[in-house]
């Protein structure tokens, strides 16, 4: 079993795979993205001084076909792939789904959905899709929820089928499966003067110096380009709350591997969600 799913903007989306009205028929881009080394030259150096590898954008190409039951199909289906892949919806979720795995990207149709060749009531389709944070991800978030002066109680959380939650407690070992770290978002409830997140691996901390009323929430993220804090009112307001964290505090993302992350506040009774998925540089 192999099939790609992308998903809009709009919460549309539409299937390719080998049984469908749209059919598999090659790909290219789901393991390889650009590679970008950076380097660095000194004066009468031979050669060049690798300085770091980054990852550039990832471009994947489907190719696939389009069968219909009549030419009036043909053109239905030619028009809800237009719909669809409308690039000026921004970028759409791909998920990729085999025997053995299944992960998602978010990216932009580039080339949208064209017409390469056609045999009858079918039609040879090309779309380029480019996604700019090169990394798949899992579909599922995974979560620890934390609670500060809880006297150590641990036990398993069940959840929807979009987060899986691992353990409650003041402290949680956290193992990230992925390829590169993963940034997390965190979301801090019940009443709490100056709540305070620790990764022990590396010593990093995020502590914001507020306190909490019952009612309101506060919602930090890490991941590149969406660095925030943001205070939810017990009213249903929202502010952004970046200027109160303290200044030694880091946006830090979780390292590879195993992880132990801690919460603490100065007074009151509150509790942390994590959230954080694994990322990944090929599937």
């Amino acid at each position: 079993m192999e099939q790609f799913v992308y998903t809009s903007p709009l919460g549309n989306s539409i299937t390719i795979d080998y049984r469908g009205d749209y059919l598999i028929d090659s790909y290219d881009g789901l393991t390889v993205s650009d590679i970008e080394p950076i380097t660095v030259k000194g004066y009468n150096q031979n050669g060049y001084t690798l300085s770091s590898v980054s990852y550039g954008v990832r471009h994947i190409n489907l190719n696939f076909l389009l069968r219909a039951n009549n030419i009036e199909g043909i053109y239905q289906k030619r028009r809800e792939l237009a719909k669809i892949f409308n690039p000026l919806l921004g970028e759409g979720t791909l998920t990729y789904t085999n025997n053995y795995i299944s992960k998602s990207i978010k990216c932009l149709p580039t080339v949208v959905p064209t017409p390469v060749d056609r045999m009858g009531l079918m039609i040879m389709m090309n779309i380029e899709l480019t996604a700019h944070n090169p990394f798949w991800f899992d579909n599922a978030e995974s979560a620890v929820m934390l609670n500060d002066f809880i006297g150590g109680l641990t036990f398993p959380i069940k959840f929807n089928d979009t987060v899986r939650f691992a353990t409650r407690g003041s402290s949680a070992s956290i193992q990230v499966a992925g390829d590169v770290p993963s940034p997390i978002r965190a979301e801090f409830s019940g009443s709490a003067g100056k709540p305070r997140l620790l990764l022990q691996t590396t010593g990093e901390f995020i502590e914001v110096n507020t306190s909490l009323s019952a009612g309101e929430t506060m919602v930090i993220t890490t991941d590149y380009g969406n660095k925030n804090v943001v205070l939810n009112k017990a009213d249903g307001t929202k502010e952004s709350a970046y200027h109160l964290i303290n200044l030694e505090s880091s946006f830090f993302s979780l390292p590879t591997g195993k992880n132990t992350i801690s919460f603490s506040a100065s007074s009151g009774s509150p509790e942390v969600c994590l959230y954080w998925r694994n990322w990944y540089v090929g599937v």
